[in-house]
């Protein structure tokens, strides 16, 4: 067959190859508005815009603040989450190198004592040889099909995706910190007003035992008292339990041990 004939048929088969290899148009977000009357579409009053991401701040509460200073230093969660973001960062760098010339560099240097015998006694040839070896070798893809492209572009968007999980999670694990911070005052208020309120009653109690002894009261207001006493005395138990799970959560969750 004459080469000259058989080129344009080359040709011809090869187009198409190239044509399906060709780089894919960039990706665009669609657009996913929602209408007035999608339940869950976008409140003016409940835009995201502008709001502190310190809120916990504005209670003026030093040991919530210390408690969410240590969550976030010490959570393993997180800190999972931030090596995640290391690793995408690292992978997008490495795909942008691979758009690079690659170089490789080496060098060696060999000393050698001859024998004698390998020289036959010939003592004006020198037995020591000093040898030196450097050299480079380079390397660098052309990226026509945009394979280099499209990876280092999926690998910064895999940033973005690590960076909103870790985001996420600093909601979530400052939320869960404050809820159950907040939990624990109010149950460590109820011991306390329960711990009062059996205080008075047993003053109460004396008092009402002392009347009877006196003739002045009866068996029933003691009866009564004493009733009302033990009532505010069994409340105390649960709620000394519940203070110590909120106490053990937020351990966990700040990385410290329970307690």
């Amino acid at each position: 067959m004459n080469p000259r004939s058989s080129l344009p048929f080359a040709l011809g088969l090869l187009a198409p190859i190239l044509a399906g290899c060709a780089v894919s148009p960039d990706y665009q977000q669609p657009a996913t508005d929602a209408g007035p009357s999608f339940t869950n579409a976008d409140q003016p009053e409940f835009k995201a815009d502008g709001i502190d991401s310190a809120w916990w701040k504005q209670f003026g509460d030093a040991k919530l603040s210390r408690l969410i200073e240590l969550a976030a230093r010490n959570n393993r969660d997180l800190k999972a989450a931030e090596a995640n973001l290391r690793q995408a960062r690292a992978l997008f760098l490495e795909a942008g190198l691979e758009l690079l010339p690659h170089v490789n560099a080496h060098g060696n240097y060999t000393s050698l004592r001859r024998s004698m015998g390998a020289l036959n006694n010939r003592m004006y040839v020198p037995r020591d040889l000093k040898l030196y070896n450097v050299g480079f070798d380079a390397f660098w893809e052309v990226d026509i099909f945009g394979r280099l492209r499209r990876n280092a572009e999926a690998r910064e968007a895999e940033i973005e995706v690590a960076e909103a999980d870790r985001r996420d999670l600093i909601v979530s694990l400052v939320s869960e910190v404050a809820r159950n911070y907040f939990e624990l005052r109010g149950h460590q208020n109820q011991l306390a007003v329960a711990q009062k309120n059996a205080e008075n009653q047993t003053a109460t109690l004396e008092l009402t035992q002392e009347r009877q002894e006196a003739g002045i009261g009866t068996e029933l207001d003691t009866a009564r008292a004493k009733a009302q006493l033990d009532t505010t005395r069994a409340t105390i138990p649960p709620i000394d339990s519940l203070i110590r799970q909120d106490i053990h959560r937020i351990s966990v969750l700040t990385g410290q041990p329970p307690g």
